[in-house]
């Protein structure tokens, strides 16, 4: 569990969480898929590793992947994943 961090993430930070999990990882990919400013995306991203305590995107990937509260909140589709 990650603790009370997951509960700070808004519904936008989740949002971007998403579109970066899928793939979308340069900032322009980012804006374009959340139909956002690149200077959004940015103060976005800013906040979520300043609130995850994360220093890029990598992190942030794997961070969502251990952490099983947020990656059921960034995943509801999932139900069951490997190796739980």
């Amino acid at each position: 569990e990650c603790g009370m961090h997951n509960h700070q993430l808004t519904p936008r930070e989740i949002e971007l969480i998403q579109a970066m999990c899928a793939g979308h990882v340069e900032r322009s990919a980012l804006a374009k898929a959340l139909q956002i400013s690149p200077t959004t995306v940015r103060t976005h991203l800013g906040n979520i590793y300043l609130k995850l305590g994360v220093r890029g995107a990598t992190e942030l990937v794997l961070y969502v992947l251990h952490h099983p509260g947020l990656r059921a909140r960034c995943f509801p589709q999932i139900k069951v994943w490997r190796n739980e």
